[in-house]
């Protein structure tokens, strides 16, 4: 077991930290097209959250009590768990 700590795309993490379905609830879509977010073009969109639902991930997480950012959703970060590990 290792203790590195890798840096997400935006769109695994918005995946991880959010949940698939609580995002596709959120956005009106289905959780395969919040996946297709993670593969690469030209079936999805290389690991880029798209723009247009920024605002609306942002309010999510803001209900649900997870950290994440603008600049997260733009260049992608930690894991949650890595975030925990990393604040302890």
């Amino acid at each position: 077991m290792t203790n590195e700590v890798q840096r997400l795309a935006p769109a695994d993490l918005v995946i991880n930290r959010l949940g698939a379905r609580d995002i596709a609830l959120a956005l009106r879509m289905t959780p395969s097209a919040v996946y297709r977010w993670t593969y690469a073009a030209p079936r999805g969109s290389n690991g880029i959250v798209p723009a247009k639902h920024h605002r609306a991930l942002i309010a999510l997480a803001e209900e649900k009590a997870v950290p994440l950012t603008y600049e997260e959703l733009a260049l992608g970060g930690l894991s949650l768990q890595d975030l925990e590990k990393a604040a302890a």
